[in-house]
């Protein structure tokens, strides 16, 4: 007998980028771009977060200039969102990885400063690369200051609170 696999609910970010990228197409087909209008408002509340999402796969994809412009138009256009909060994250992890390290420390500290509705791990994650921040600008006591931060005010992410161990012993 086959088994069958059982669904599971699509994912409504999904949906709703589909949906997004469907109007889009419209539009490019039509003089106006009114066809776009076609999409209901309950898609374009998952917009901001789809789109952080998208600025996360270009960063980890190496496309840090395409990040970059993403998530600063989300910024711009969506500054109440609720994904907003971890934009300004996803900013700074992206300087990171340009090797903008100033940048990125300016940007993630203002972000652990004032986190609004970012996940804890979101902020845990940005706390540890405060500390890489710090590591790769040569100012150890200040990464190891930034590591132990992870480790006693995000205990709860075992993921961050080790790696902080083990980037922090490099460090000392």
């Amino acid at each position: 007998t086959a088994h069958r696999m059982k669904e599971s609910p699509p994912d409504p970010a999904l949906l709703a980028e589909q949906r997004v990228y469907a109007a889009e197409r419209k539009a490019e087909r039509t003089a106006r771009g009114a066809a776009a209008d076609d999409l209901l408002e309950e898609d374009f509340k998952y917009l901001p977060e789809a789109t952080v999402r998208l600025g996360e796969a270009q960063t980890a994809l190496s496309q840090f200039d395409k990040a970059l412009e993403t998530l600063k138009k989300v910024k711009e256009k969506y500054p109440k969102a609720d994904a907003a909060a971890s934009v300004e994250f996803a900013i700074g992890f992206a300087q990171f990885h340009q090797k903008d390290y100033d940048a990125a420390l300016r940007t993630l500290l203002a972000a652990l400063e004032n986190p609004g509705k970012a996940p804890g791990e979101t902020q845990a994650k940005g706390q540890f690369y405060v500390g890489e921040s710090y590591f790769a600008s040569g100012q150890l006591r200040e990464s190891l200051k930034a590591y132990l931060r992870v480790t006693v005010i995000y205990a709860a992410f075992g993921e961050w609170v080790s790696a902080s161990a083990c980037t922090s012993q490099a460090a000392i």
